[in-house]
Protein backbone atom coordinates (compact mmCIF):
# COMPACT_ATOMS: atom_id res chain seq x y z
CA UNK A 1 0.00 0.00 0.00
CA UNK A 2 1.40 3.57 -1.02
CA UNK A 3 1.43 5.77 2.56
CA UNK A 4 1.26 9.03 1.82
CA UNK A 5 3.31 11.07 4.69
CA UNK A 6 4.04 14.68 4.18
CA UNK A 7 4.02 17.72 1.71
CA UNK A 8 4.16 18.05 -1.84
CA UNK A 9 6.28 19.91 -4.03
CA UNK A 10 3.86 22.29 -5.26
CA UNK A 11 2.26 23.08 -2.15
CA UNK A 12 5.91 23.76 -0.30
CA UNK A 13 6.12 26.39 -3.08
CA UNK A 14 2.66 27.79 -2.62
CA UNK A 15 3.48 28.33 1.09
CA UNK A 16 6.79 29.84 -0.44
CA UNK A 17 5.48 31.90 -2.39
CA UNK A 18 2.67 33.13 0.14
CA UNK A 19 5.38 34.00 2.57
CA UNK A 20 7.36 35.93 -0.32
CA UNK A 21 4.43 38.11 -1.38
CA UNK A 22 3.54 39.03 2.21
CA UNK A 23 6.67 40.12 3.11
CA UNK A 24 7.54 41.76 0.49
CA UNK A 25 4.18 44.03 1.41
CA UNK A 26 4.56 44.25 4.93
CA UNK A 27 8.55 45.30 4.88
CA UNK A 28 8.15 48.85 3.07
CA UNK A 29 5.53 49.68 5.96
CA UNK A 30 8.17 48.02 9.08
CA UNK A 31 11.11 50.33 7.42
CA UNK A 32 8.85 53.50 7.70
CA UNK A 33 7.79 53.01 10.87
CA UNK A 34 11.30 52.24 12.19
CA UNK A 35 12.37 55.55 9.80
CA UNK A 36 9.59 57.76 11.85
CA UNK A 37 11.70 56.30 15.30
CA UNK A 38 14.45 57.22 14.32
CA UNK A 39 13.49 60.58 13.29
CA UNK A 40 11.27 61.29 16.42
CA UNK A 41 14.70 60.15 18.34
CA UNK A 42 16.74 62.49 16.91
CA UNK A 43 14.06 65.61 17.53
CA UNK A 44 14.42 65.11 21.40
CA UNK A 45 18.12 64.69 20.97
CA UNK A 46 18.56 68.19 20.01
CA UNK A 47 15.70 69.76 21.97
CA UNK A 48 17.32 68.13 25.04
CA UNK A 49 21.07 69.41 23.58
CA UNK A 50 19.06 72.73 23.49
CA UNK A 51 17.62 72.74 26.93
CA UNK A 52 21.35 71.32 28.23
CA UNK A 53 23.14 74.61 26.38
CA UNK A 54 20.27 77.13 27.68
CA UNK A 55 20.91 75.38 31.27
CA UNK A 56 24.49 75.97 31.26
CA UNK A 57 24.20 78.98 29.99
CA UNK A 58 22.61 80.55 32.93
CA UNK A 59 24.74 79.03 35.44
CA UNK A 60 27.43 79.85 33.74
CA UNK A 61 26.80 83.41 32.79
CA UNK A 62 27.93 83.05 29.19
CA UNK A 63 26.82 82.02 26.09
CA UNK A 64 26.76 78.79 24.95
CA UNK A 65 26.59 77.02 21.86
CA UNK A 66 26.21 73.37 20.42
CA UNK A 67 28.98 71.66 18.70
CA UNK A 68 27.33 67.89 17.40
CA UNK A 69 27.30 66.45 20.98
CA UNK A 70 29.00 68.85 22.99
CA UNK A 71 28.23 72.18 24.79
CA UNK A 72 30.68 75.32 24.32
CA UNK A 73 30.37 78.07 27.01
CA UNK A 74 33.33 80.18 26.96
CA UNK A 75 36.13 77.86 27.46
CA UNK A 76 34.16 75.02 28.83
CA UNK A 77 33.28 72.06 27.26
CA UNK A 78 30.35 69.55 28.30
CA UNK A 79 29.34 66.21 26.55
CA UNK A 80 25.71 65.81 26.38
CA UNK A 81 24.66 62.29 26.20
Amino acid sequence: MYHNSGFTLIELLVVIMIVAVLSAVVAPVAYKGVEKFDHLISQKKKIDMKKAADYLSFITDSSCRIRGKIVVCGRSKYVVK
